[in-house]
């Protein structure tokens, strides 16, 4: 299955696809030069970005972020900031295999120094630098890696400032999408910590009191997670896979059991043996999902968004939508705004 810009913009914050090396494939096709320094901008929206000498720029692929490869080691950073760009440090890719990862620490450099900026002047982060920190540090708790929470709990709280009932429910998102896709040999177990986070959370009463409580709340999960044994049979991982990098293309079902050269009896009776889920649904979630990121970031009609995301009509969108959400893709889009 071809790799291609949307594939790219979904893997940096969804994590490493099955292949690092492919997507170090596609970025060189494009242009990134390998070694190459790695720099990060965060900029205002309909910023335009400026020409630096030797560097390819990829402007487009998260709204308020520009990444610049360049084959320079110094220098960069501070053009960028001289044009009145807010930059972290840069980092250094040997390999194009780490190509992923390289951007992945540049937007963390890039975020925490715009965090210390809003610190500093006492005004709050915007929306997609604490969803950027959210998920980078999602994917990294999945492993048992937890050093991004201290900076995305800064974001919320600094975010949201005396809102606590808003900081609540940041944390209460952050557990749930965190528990998504549960091995279920830890199932019992990493439900119990889910129900007992959520009652902490609610029982959270000072903002104060966040930075100290909230990690010891989520380690039971944490653990859980990095912890468990793999349950999952690579027929059933290579369709989650497919699933994750191509819903949005409106693959069905019976496509994704002949990429792997099933019946898809064969097929939806594993997957749902393993994952407690249908083929279905789980298409159902990504394209949701997909269509949250363009709506959450981008500008884009509701109709544009639900053919993108690969629904066949807007009804089936919207239908589809509210009973993964519990609401309709306008007001979800209100609510993130």
């Amino acid at each position: 299955m071809d790799f291609d810009i949307q594939m790219l913009r979904q893997a940096v914050f969804a994590g490493t696809p099955r292949h690092p090396e492919e997507i170090g494939q596609y970025l060189e096709s494009l242009g990134v030069p390998v070694p190459c320094s790695i720099s990060v901008a965060s900029v205002p929206a309909q910023s335009q970005a400026p020409q630096i000498d030797s560097c390819l720029i990829l402007d487009q692929l998260h709204s308020g972020l520009f990444y610049y490869f360049s084959k320079r080691s110094s220098g960069v950073t501070k053009e960028l900031e001289d044009h009145g760009f807010i930059c972290g440090k840069h980092y250094r890719c040997t390999r194009r295999e780490e190509l992923l990862r390289c951007m992945q620490r540049a937007v963390v450099a890039t975020r925490t120094r715009e965090l210390k900026l809003h610190q500093a002047q006492g005004t709050a982060p915007r929306g997609e630098s604490e969803r950027n920190i959210r998920d980078l540090m999602l994917r990294e708790m999945r492993s048992g890696d937890t050093s991004l929470l201290d900076t995305w709990l800064s974001i919320v709280v600094l975010r949201y400032s005396s809102r606590l009932h808003a900081i609540r429910r940041k944390l209460l998102e952050a557990v749930c999408l965190l528990s998504q896709h549960c091995d279920r040999d830890i199932f019992g177990h990493l439900d119990r910590a889910v129900h007992r986070a959520a009652g902490e959370i609610q029982n959270l009463y000072t903002i104060s009191d966040i930075h100290k409580v909230f990690p010891k709340i989520i380690e039971p999960i944490v653990e859980a997670l990095s912890t468990g044994p793999q349950a999952y049979s690579s027929l059933t991982t290579d369709a989650l896979d497919i699933i994750q990098q191509s819903a949005y293309t409106g693959i069905s079902a019976r496509d994704i059991a002949n990429e792997l050269g099933v019946t898809g009896a064969h097929l939806a009776r594993q997957f749902k043996s393993e994952t407690n889920e249908t083929l279905s649904d789980a298409l159902h979630r990504a394209r949701i999902e997909y269509a949250q990121e363009l709506l959450a970031h981008g500008d884009e009609g509701i109709l544009e968004i639900a053919l993108q995301s690969g629904f066949p009509s807007l009804e089936h969108f919207y239908r589809i939508f509210k009973r993964i959400t519990g609401m309709t893709p306008r007001k979800w889009r209100m609510q993130v705004s």
